[in-house]
């Protein structure tokens, strides 16, 4: 295996690892992601929706925020981000690409035409340096309903690390 441009779920068709695909019967569906990691430095990781099987992504009607927490052995700070273009996950690697996200995303109303397609996440990461802690939760809606049948996992600049382990569950209701 060799890094990637991105990371994708698409309808109809089985991802690799015996992983489902991304179908329209769930409720509900979460990607699990293990060091989720860019090639390069300051890059931002980020979130796209397809309505037509991923052909295209969209790239506006995204309302999102995410809060992001860092804290070390002396201080804490918090940073809100906001974005319109995608769900932006987190804030950039800085000076070390070798930040990779450690969590989860959950998406809703992906086949619910009648309903805005949400989503919400928490991911935790230890810089580089292993002396400082950052946490990221956030969460977004697209604007317009949407039947949802791929999602794209990538990063603002440059390609995602072999390394990076997404696996999706699909929720189904009882």
């Amino acid at each position: 295996a060799s890094d990637a441009a991105d990371i994708t779920f698409r309808e109809g068709v089985a991802a690799t690892d015996g992983t489902p695909d991304f179908g329209s019967d769930y409720a509900a569906v979460m990607f699990l992601m293990e060091h989720f990691t860019p090639a390069n430095d300051e890059a931002q990781h980020r979130l796209w929706i397809s309505t037509d099987t991923g052909r295209s992504f969209l790239t506006d009607g995204y309302l999102a925020i995410t809060e992001y927490l860092e804290g070390d052995g002396d201080a804490a700070t918090a940073t809100q981000l906001k974005a319109v273009d995608n769900y932006r996950l987190g804030t950039t690697t800085h000076n070390d690409g070798a930040l990779g996200l450690n969590g989860c995303v959950y998406l809703y109303n992906t086949s619910d035409t009648g309903h805005n397609p949400f989503a919400s996440w928490a991911f935790t990461v230890a810089n580089g340096a292993g002396v400082k802690v950052q946490h990221y939760t956030g969460g977004a809606f697209h604007t317009t309903d949407q039947d949802v049948d791929a999602v794209k996992f990538g990063f603002s600049a440059g390609n995602v690390l072999d390394a990076s382990t997404i696996r999706m569950y699909g929720l189904t209701a009882s």
